[in-house]
Parts: structure tokens; sequence; C-alpha cells
């Protein structure tokens, strides 16, 4: 998608792993104007997801399940650690639609 102007319209990207490089990513994009969707495995464990607050630079991403991340961001963005990449992308994939960027 495009603006008038002729640049890129920001919709929905969605972080997979939320650590320093997504929460830095995150920030610069929501104040271009796109929906931030974030999920992590910090989220499924006791306290994790006041670690993933902690973490928050400006307006807080939409921290939400594995497969709704997958269903509404148009792009998703892997930045997870190189130890569980590849684990990521195959818990990703049969969630991923037609089109989409991973």
């Amino acid at each position: 998608m495009t603006t008038p102007e002729g640049g890129i319209a920001l919709t929905a990207i969605g972080f997979v792993g939320f650590g320093e490089v997504a929460s830095r990513f995150a920030e610069a994009l929501a104040q271009g104007g796109a929906q931030v969707l974030a999920y992590d495995v910090l989220m499924d464990r006791d306290g994790g997801r006041a670690t993933l607050d902690a973490r928050v630079r400006g307006a807080a991403p939409e921290f939400v399940p594995l497969a709704q991340l997958a269903q509404r961001a148009e792009i998703v963005l892997s930045t997870v650690t190189t130890d569980v990449a590849l684990a990521a992308a195959r818990s990703c994939a049969s969630l991923l639609r037609r089109g989409q960027a991973f």
C-alpha cells in the first residue's frame, strides 16, 4: 500500500519475539502510524508480561497470541535470537497467509 504522497502506508506489523530489536523498531513504526502487534513466549510464563512491559519504549504494542498476530499482521518480523529462529519460523509457517511477508 502507498500513501497519496507515494510513500509506504504502514498498517499492521507483527513482531515474533519482543526484545531489544523489536522494542526499538516497534517504537519507530508506531510513531510512523503503524499498528504494532507482538508475541513473545514470555507471555505464557509467570511474570512474563511484566518483563515485556518493561521493554516497551513509547506506545506499547498490542501483545497477542501468535495465531492472532499471524492473522492480523500484514508483515510479520521474526526478531527472536538465532538459537530459536528455526523453531519460531516453524511455529509461524502454518499460520501465515499467501502473500504475507515474513
